[in-house]
């Protein structure tokens, strides 16, 4: 993967009791290697857990793994820790059932907890670890069940919680073709485009929640089951979808070549800011337009736009090897942002679709268990780590100057269907192929 793995030492200690921390200190000691077992790595000699020989967790079985997430008397656990373990923990216990009988049940199956002590204590432990969840993962408590548990828990301090969750805005489109004036006239400066379109990106991408990550990364099969879960996320792409053919209507609704030619100069100008901006997610969709064969097709038209400006397209967009033209481009641009003294200064919008098919290949190995039934703790830290800089990136701030009328018809200006834009495509450049003459002729029949 493109950023590295942050180190995921175990702090010391995770049990209750301070016999039960000694108990656990005398067992984890190191194998001789004369009497270790045939495995990749050292280990100590604790059947729930197994460490390398700097004392990091490589893999851990699933009631170690939530008793390593809930905090105690002597054991507080790091906050990638609980991120690691909240994202990637879902696969093997829904975030309902965690809440409910590790949290409730388990923190008062001792008759030490229901002390006024016990209780003050146990629910500063519980208290810490629904701070981290909600601020971290606050689209789990969208959940009817995680609600009630939050409330049966922390009562009052759960509407605070609730109400940091942002709801996504709507699209309304509907103008009058008469009076419709196209992005070139509106905004004919490309740099103050790309930035109206990285505005909107990170407002559309920042409602989107670690735990829609972890379902849009999981099988076909879990995100039916989970496909309500994601609206963010569709709401996202709507708009990624929304720019390609926005982008194909501004070109096919010029009727003279010139017009068209320039317009699709334009677009290229705006792509080429894009990148310069680090918004790769608007840039891919303005190219994945330029590509429709309803605009790839014009080829007179194509004849007169400058070779220079579609070598830079040409370079980005190339996929063979895996995009690594895009991935060098965004590793440059990670660490432009890693580097940035104000914290304006680098905007990473990474291409959504490659993140999360991405995401997908890593996710598949964390749902994996190892041969010895443990949980494979060292791809949940991978996983969490890799979507904490996603989160890091959404949450970026952008302090570009908006501009109203741009902002306004990128939102909401009137897009043609594919249809629509078939038969401008035509209308442009007569059909020559039989086959692109049969499809002419049936959109004119339908029509009439």
């Amino acid at each position: 993967m493109l950023i590295s793995m942050a180190s995921n030492h175990l702090p010391n200690g995770n049990r209750k009791t301070k016999d039960d921390e000694q108990g656990r200190i005398n067992k984890q000691k190191l194998i001789p290697k004369e009497d270790s077992p045939s495995t990749s790595y050292p280990t100590f000699e604790e059947n729930d857990k197994v460490f390398d020989n700097q004392g990091s967790l490589m893999s851990i079985t699933l009631d170690s793994l939530i008793e390593l997430l809930i905090p105690s008397r002597s054991y507080s656990p790091e906050q990638s820790y609980i991120f690691a373990i909240l994202l990637n923990i879902r696969i093997f216990i829904s975030p309902p059932d965690l809440l409910q009988k590790q949290c409730v049940f388990n923190q008062n199956a001792t008759g030490t907890n229901f002390t006024k002590e016990g209780r003050t204590r146990t629910f500063r432990g519980i208290y810490k670890l629904c701070l981290e969840w909600t601020q971290n993962i606050p689209y789990d408590f969208r959940d009817q069940q995680m609600q009630q548990r939050l409330i049966e828990l922390l009562t009052e301090r759960f509407e605070q919680a609730l109400s940091n969750i942002t709801s996504s805005m709507g699209q309304v489109m509907n103008i009058d073709d008469n009076n419709y004036k196209g992005l070139v006239e509106i905004c004919p400066n490309p740099t103050t485009l790309a930035r109206q379109m990285t505005l909107i990106e990170l407002e559309r991408l920042n409602m989107i929640g670690p735990d829609e990550i972890v379902y849009a990364a999981m099988d076909d099969d879990a995100k039916k089951r989970y496909g309500s879960c994601m609206n963010n996320i569709r709401h996202y792409i709507d708009w990624s979808n929304r720019l390609t053919y926005l982008t194909a209507t501004e070109i096919l609704r010029c009727s003279k070549r010139q017009y068209r030619v320039h317009t699709i100069e334009y677009f290229i100008d705006v792509a080429k800011e894009c990148i310069n901006v680090g918004n790769f997610n608007s840039f891919m969709a303005i190219v994945a337009a330029l590509s429709l064969p309803l605009i790839a097709r014009l080829k007179k038209t194509w004849n007169r736009v400058e070779k220079s400006k579609l070598e830079i397209l040409r370079h980005q967009f190339d996929p063979t090897a895996n995009f690594v033209s895009y991935r060098s481009t965004l590793k440059a641009a990670i660490w432009r942002f890693n580097s940035a003294r104000n914290e304006s200064d680098a905007i990473i919008i990474p291409f959504f679709g490659l993140l999360i098919k991405d995401l997908s290949l890593l996710h598949r190995q964390c749902a994996q268990l190892l041969p010895n039934g443990h949980i494979n703790f060292k791809m949940f830290s991978q996983f969490g780590n890799e979507v904490s800089n996603f989160v890091k990136w959404k949450n970026r701030k952008c302090l570009f100057e908006r501009d109203t009328h741009t902002l306004h018809q990128l939102l909401l200006s009137r897009i043609l269907t594919e249809k629509q834009l078939i038969k401008l495509s035509y209308n442009c450049e007569m059909a020559e192929q039989t086959a692109e003459k049969q499809l002419y002729r049936r959109l004119k029949d339908d029509n009439e």
